[in-house]
């Protein structure tokens, strides 16, 4: 895992990408992550403590909506250096109408709960 120490290079922020299995704690690891790589690209963002409270809330219901293996990771668009965000990996298997579903769910709930930042959320299949 790398967590970009306060006052890092745009450069090295560009790079950013963790990678940390959840359940554990790791949400906190994940938003300090996020949250240097941010600063040091210059990008806005809710608070720190909002940020928390929402990726918590996103873990808790992607949980129930995808049992098994979550990871969350940071990534940016290369091609966008101010395109900053989680992706939520789900091991999944089953129909594809049953995952589609299951991920238009996530979508609708993850407005809900994060509105106006619910572009910092992003669903990935890892499918089995």
């Amino acid at each position: 895992m790398s967590i970009l120490p306060r006052g890092s290079s745009g450069a090295a922020a560009y790079q950013a990408a963790v990678s940390v299995v959840l359940p554990g704690g790791t949400i906190r690891e994940a938003v300090d992550a996020f949250v240097c790589a941010a600063e040091a690209l210059g990008i806005e963002r809710p608070s720190e403590a909002e940020l928390f409270d929402f990726c918590r809330q996103v873990a808790d219901f992607t949980a129930t909506l995808f049992p098994g293996e979550i990871a969350v990771a940071i990534k940016n668009d290369p091609e966008a250096s101010d395109d900053l965000y989680f992706v939520f990996r789900v091991a999944v298997n089953g129909n594809l109408d049953d995952l589609m579903a299951r991920s238009r769910e996530w979508h609708l709930a993850t407005r809900e709960t994060a509105r106006r930042w619910s572009d910092l959320f992003c669903l990935s299949f890892d499918v089995r």
